[in-house]
């Protein structure tokens, strides 16, 4: 992507593998999630942690969560989205205003506390409808024990293994975010194989 999309010279260019510190980020099983934010104990959660631009998905996200919710009219879900600040969160929660969703779809602002609310989710979205190489959350959210769910792009594909790790889905397809979504609220024991692996 550095050689071929913004020119670099491949002589300029190193590869540094990504790691955690699995210390800090591991499987332990909690109901954390519940008690720092409030939610409500019989809605799994789906979590997204990263930065509000257009690029990484959010709106997706948002649109699935919306199918989910309101179209559907799960009552099992819970939408958290980290990583916002200011007023970055409003045109999204625009989508949703006035629908009767608004408590199952959450902006939780920036968190350092994300080592501890991973293990308690059902899972991990990384929606990136535009450029993202391999996003360091997708190796956080898989040494938690959670399975992923990601946009097939760029490297999300290699961090993300289909059916074996997590789910993928094309990039900015909403419906299909939520069928991916669906399937691991339908499945437990699925979710569980793949957050394990």
């Amino acid at each position: 992507l550095a050689v071929y999309g913004r020119g670099v010279p491949d002589t300029m260019t190193d590869v540094v593998h990504l790691g955690v510190d699995i210390r800090q980020f591991n499987p332990a099983k909690t109901d954390y999630v519940y008690e720092a934010c409030g939610f409500p104990r019989e809605r799994k959660v789906v979590i997204y942690a990263g930065h509000c631009d257009e690029r990484k998905g959010v709106r997706t996200l948002v649109e699935a969560g919306i199918e989910l919710l309101h179209r559907r009219q799960r009552k099992d879900v819970q939408i958290l989205l980290c990583g916002n600040k200011g007023d970055e969160s409003k045109p999204y929660e625009a989508l949703y205003q006035g629908l009767g969703i608004e408590d199952g779809i959450v902006f939780g602002g920036y968190r350092n506390d994300l080592p501890q609310v991973y293990p308690s989710c059902l899972c991990g979205v990384i929606p990136s409808s535009g450029w993202d190489s391999f996003p360091r959350t997708s190796v956080e959210m898989a040494a938690c024990g959670i399975p992923v769910v990601a946009s097939r792009l760029q490297g999300l594909p290699e961090a993300v293994l289909e059916n074996r790790t997590g789910l993928l889905f094309e990039p900015g397809d909403a419906q299909e975010l939520a069928r991916c979504l669906e399937t691991l609220l339908d499945d437990p024991a699925l979710a569980a194989r793949l957050g394990a692996a």
